[in-house]
């Protein structure tokens, strides 16, 4: 007399319906929520759409500061060459009054 087959639906998981020939109780089984599996599985898009987010982000601000960097070095040399030209301006200047004999 040969055992009864059984159905798919007598098997928790795909696990112990193939990997248990014999019909012996596993000791442990899986089993899967599929809500929490979904969330798994798409969480990869999520995080990794957040990662470019984020890099893009941090790109932009390092841009900015740099920007600021750019224009305040602009803002300092241009004051120093406008101090530079007000001291030669000046020198020149005492250079024609002691050549004119003021």
């Amino acid at each position: 007399m040969s055992k009864p087959v059984k159905k798919k639906e007598d098997f928790t998981t795909y696990f112990d319906m193939y990997n248990n020939p014999k019909g012996k109780k596993n000791k442990y089984y899986i089993e899967f929520n599929d809500d929490s599996r979904r969330e798994y599985v798409l969480g990869f898009n999520k995080r990794k759409n957040a990662r470019r987010k984020a890099f893009a982000e941090d790109e932009r601000n390092k841009l900015r500061e740099e920007r600021r960097q750019n224009r305040k070095m602009k803002k300092l040399h241009m004051q120093n060459v406008l101090e530079r030209m007000r001291k030669a301006e000046q020198v020149h200047i005492i250079d024609s009054e002691i050549k004119s004999g003021k």
